[in-house]
């Protein structure tokens, strides 16, 4: 599958949300770009130009040890987060896109939420005891909501499952502060039954924090 990133200064930055892995090389162009990135690791954004590219991802410290290879077109003008996630060895690089130009109002904070455990079935979110979203599959995410600021109470549940048997469907919760004039992405990671939620600031407010 080939990622096409669309539309003059592009940023990219690489996220592992891979939990089954140990710390990852990406390489662009077989030029070493990340290196000894952690499970849960952040890369910072990073201007690229754009074009088309190769990237490969290598068990740190070992070249030989390829784990995912795949193409990637940039174009000029988008921003993005790389995620590399799977279980090993079945690996996949997915691309969340962002709006440099999102506008936010004063006193208000922005976030969405992007399925990224891939044992993990669809997705509801409900947010403080308010349900906001059904059924987000695996590798997608939601279009931005805002809010008022403030602290509040992020509930995942899978959304209802046919399943012989008994089945509990997996629930976590976090309490998460939004801030004034903050866009964030809100990542479900893991590996079933350990799953996290993890909050990251997009450029437009990362750049700024």
């Amino acid at each position: 599958m080939k990622i096409r990133v669309n539309n003059d200064a592009s940023y990219i930055r690489v996220f592992n949300a891979t939990a089954n892995s140990d710390k990852i090389d990406v390489y662009i162009n077989d030029v070493l770009v990340f290196s000894d990135v952690r499970y849960r690791e952040f890369v910072p954004y990073t201007p690229t130009f754009p074009g088309d590219y190769t990237v490969k991802v290598y068990e740190c410290g070992n070249n030989e040890k390829l784990i995912l290879e795949q193409e990637l077109t940039i174009a000029g003008g988008n921003v993005g987060t790389l995620v590399i996630t799977g279980i090993m060895p079945k690996l996949m690089l997915l691309a969340v896109f962002e709006d440099p130009n999102e506008k936010i109002c004063d006193s208000s904070a922005k976030f969405r939420i992007a399925h990224l455990s891939p044992t993990t079935e669809p997705i509801d979110l409900t947010v403080n005891g308010v349900k906001m979203i059904d059924e987000i599959p695996f590798g997608k995410r939601t279009n931005y909501a805002e809010v008022p600021v403030g602290v509040y109470d992020f509930a995942i549940e899978e959304s209802n499952v046919e399943s012989e048997g008994n089945y509990d469907r997996i629930r976590i919760s976090k309490k998460i502060e939004l801030k004034n004039n903050k866009i964030y992405t809100i990542y479900l990671i893991g590996d079933v039954p350990d799953i996290e939620i993890i909050q990251s600031l997009d450029i437009i407010t990362y750049m700024n924090k």
